[in-house]
């Protein structure tokens, strides 16, 4: 315990562990929403459920014992939601093709924490710049479980309509607003409580079926070591990948800089302590993601949970990703979860991600505008890469035609010209 820097009492040990469970309940949708995402990507939903599993488990695990930091690590909320509908249904690559650029991101991950570089390019991106992406990703991820739903439909003439109203989408309002009411009592497993709520009305009402088993062996069959990572480095490919590794960079330093505020795990000048090897681990969580089978893994926001129940310390993670490795016999209760009871927590998560909106200064038009612009593209277009590049271009762009060229950090030059060669590739 000595290493974990507790006073060696029972209350200490009892309070990490606490910690930990906390973090893990309020993160455990992600066992159901990852695979439900990945699936529609053409990956097999149990082998998804596999690799979640044991990335979480092992980045979480290794978040404890070598960055010593209560925080966990999964497959990213966003990340998934790229993966699926930007690089596989949007540019339409293979799925073994974007796990290789899962692994390729991870790697440019790892060269640049190990450069020192990484925190450098990240903070190098205009606050409102860092928002405004987020804001976008949240709103895109709440028009997905709108769409899971059945709540909004395509139209040929207004490119989005109301389905109107069934079963299917009276059970879903009905599990959003019990995952709504449980989180307003603060429960920790709100979301997850949520979709077992919904799944268990729509078994009620006739519009899925219960799983013909329980038990199940981990599946290593279908999407482990199945990445493509010769295709994913051809030229094509340099967009998605900068896309993947901007979205990833900003998740990450964004989340560590707002945990370590909050968990007071800061030093002297603010800066959060042990972050170059919070970031190495990161780093090569995103690799164990390619490997595996799922969607790059990041630091959760919901660790946040397990440091207000008191978790200070690396034994909160460790905690944590042990609380994953049971599910991974339970693979067939994961796949009897219909897509639409996945959809409240979607909803909800969209919610979180936008909340920062109010940070962007929308007076100020060289700020407001490649804000509004990466806001408004992300959910529109269905692509988190065009928002980005579309947000980086503007920014640099409105700068300069206000003459204030000096107020331009030198990676936002060459990010924005990466940009550029992105919309016209």
């Amino acid at each position: 315990m000595a290493y974990f820097g507790l006073d060696g009492t029972a209350k200490g040990l009892r309070t990490e562990i606490y910690a930990g469970i906390t973090t893990f309940l309020t993160m455990s949708y992600i066992l159901l929403v990852n695979p439900m995402i990945l699936s529609q990507a053409g990956m097999d939903s149990q082998g998804v459920l596999t690799a979640t599993i044991l990335v979480s488990a092992i980045a979480s695990i290794l978040m404890g014992l070598l960055a010593n930091l209560p925080f966990a690590l999964a497959p990213g909320m966003g990340l998934n939601a790229f993966f699926t509908y930007s690089l596989v249904l949007g540019y339409g690559v293979s799925w073994q093709t974007a796990l290789g650029a899962t692994f390729v991101s991870g790697v440019i991950f790892l060269v640049l924490t190990i450069l020192n570089v990484r925190q450098t390019f990240a903070t190098a991106i205009p606050l409102n710049l860092r928002i405004a992406i987020g804001c976008g990703i949240g709103l895109f991820i709440a028009l997905i479980g709108l769409k899971e739903a059945g709540v909004v439909i395509s139209n040929s003439q207004t490119l989005l309509g109301f389905a109107g109203i069934n079963t299917t989408v009276m059970v879903f309002w009905a599990g959003f607003f019990v995952t709504v009411w449980l989180t307003m009592y603060g429960n920790s497993a709100s979301l997850i409580l949520g979709i077992l709520f919904t799944t268990g009305l729509g078994w009620y009402m006739g519009l899925n079926v219960l799983p013909q088993a329980v038990i199940s062996m981990p599946n290593f069959d279908t999407v482990f070591l199945r990445l493509d990572v010769v295709t994913a480095c051809k030229l094509g490919m340099v967009g998605p990948i900068f896309t993947m590794v901007m979205t990833d960079m900003l998740d990450s330093i964004a989340s560590f800089l707002g945990m370590s505020q909050n968990a007071r795990l800061i030093d002297e000048d603010g800066q959060p302590l042990r972050i170059q090897p919070a970031l190495f681990v990161d780093a090569i969580a995103t690799c164990l993601s390619g490997l595996f089978g799922t969607s790059a893994a990041t630091v959760y926001i919901e660790s946040s949970s397990g440091v207000r129940a008191g978790g200070k310390t690396g034994l909160t993670a460790i905690v944590c990703g042990l609380c994953f490795l049971p599910f991974l016999f339970f693979a067939p209760l994961a796949q009897a979860i219909p897509r639409f009871a996945t959809a409240p927590a979607l909803l909800l998560i969209g919610l979180w991600m936008i909340k920062d909106i109010r940070d962007v200064d929308f007076e100020d038009f060289e700020e407001a505008i490649p804000a509004y612009l990466a806001i408004l593209i992300i959910p529109m277009t269905y692509s988190i890469t065009h928002g980005i590049v579309i947000g980086f271009i503007s920014h640099t762009a409105l700068k300069i035609l206000a003459g204030k060229i000096g107020d331009i950090h030198p990676m936002m030059f060459v990010m924005s010209l990466l940009s550029c060669f992105v919309l016209l590739s």
